[in-house]
């Protein structure tokens, strides 16, 4: 009979080390998969130039509430900037379809900006897409999902991290609110 207790603790001695083999197993596992997928090179995007627009003033979805701003947009570095120029008018539209679907509400808090501004860039960014593969009607153009953090890595600019931009590819990268009043 002394001889079956022993035996018992000696399998509840192998347990805990069973375990601790088994967790250093999948943590190595784990660790390995973290630095194989690491040694992929992502393409840089790099800031280029910045187009600036004239002061607009915009009617809000209320019909009672103006936004008066000037806009620049920052381009992805190498965009050519006399293509821009030439689809100006559909950026122009897509700019006031996108604001004038604001409600006051939507632009007083610094939360809304940020979420107008990321708006802007990813239906500009749409509409440019659609325009230089020939799609008609840039109106009808889907919203884009916004791309994540990790699919393309970016040069910060004069202490500005990507995940500040307000697209993470495209054309448009940054929307820049020069003048930003609502009356």
């Amino acid at each position: 009979m002394s001889d079956a207790p022993k035996e018992v603790g000696k399998k509840k001695g192998k347990l805990p080390v069973l375990i601790v083999v088994v967790a250093v197993l999948f943590g190595g596992g784990f660790f390995g998969m973290k630095m194989k997928g690491g040694d992929k090179k992502e393409p840089e995007v790099k800031l280029g130039k910045i187009v600036e627009f004239d002061e607009k003033l915009f009617n809000l979805s209320d019909m009672q509430t103006y936004l008066r701003t000037t806009v620049a947009l920052h381009l992805k570095d190498g965009y050519d900037e006399a293509k821009f120029k030439e689809v100006l008018p559909a950026v122009e539209d897509t700019m006031n379809l996108v604001i004038r679907s604001k409600s006051p509400a939507q632009v007083q808090t610094v939360s809304g900006i940020q979420k107008l501004k990321k708006e802007l860039a990813e239906r500009i960014n749409a509409v440019l897409a659609n325009l230089e593969s020939g799609s008609p009607g840039h109106r009808e153009a889907k919203k884009e999902p916004s791309k994540g953090k990790s699919e393309e890595s970016g040069t910060p600019q004069k202490g500005e991290a990507q995940n500040d931009w307000d697209s993470q590819s495209g054309p448009v990268l940054k929307v820049y609110f020069k003048a930003f009043a609502v009356q």
